[in-house]
């Protein structure tokens, strides 16, 4: 007897019917929303598009926004090379862009809310606390987490 697989949703305990890609129209939703918010903080992160601010708490959010475009370069060169670059181990290079990408998330969210006169979101002090320490681990030589960095290779 061969199991039919249902058409329903593939997100856990969701029973809603299939919309597009395996999933039902709010996640698809969800998910396009998603990667479409990836792919702008990617083109502003690299430079392709630009971001503006008009208040003073959204000028000291650009700033922050500037200083994390470094640290995508680093990362990024980290993974095109294959090789430690700066504090970036090659290791960590990919997590390293996915940090960057939703810290600035987070950042254009917070500059698009002090625009329109509304606080930023509390998730946004979380990330960049979260950003930071991973960051200042890498460039005290440690891994991500805090642990001492394994120099001598692979061991057994």
């Amino acid at each position: 007897m061969s199991r039919r697989r249902k058409n329903i949703c593939r997100r856990y305990r969701c029973e809603s019917s299939l919309y597009a890609a395996g999933l039902c129209l709010t996640h698809y939703d969800e998910e396009t929303k998603n990667s479409e918010r990836r792919e702008h903080v990617q083109r502003c992160l690299h430079g392709r598009e630009f971001v503006t601010a008009r208040t003073a708490g959204g000028d000291a959010l650009l700033k922050e926004f500037e200083a994390l475009r470094s640290r995508w370069w680093d990362s990024c060169q980290a993974v095109q090379t294959g090789r430690d670059y700066k504090y970036v181990p090659a290791d960590e290079a990919e997590h390293a862009l996915s940090w960057c990408e939703s810290l600035g998330i987070e950042l254009l969210e917070a500059i698009e809310a002090c625009e329109q006169g509304r606080a930023p979101s509390a998730k946004l002090d979380w990330t960049r606390g979260w950003v930071d320490e991973r960051f200042a681990n890498l460039e005290k030589g440690m891994t991500s987490n805090g642990r001492a960095r394994d120099t001598a290779g692979i061991s057994n």
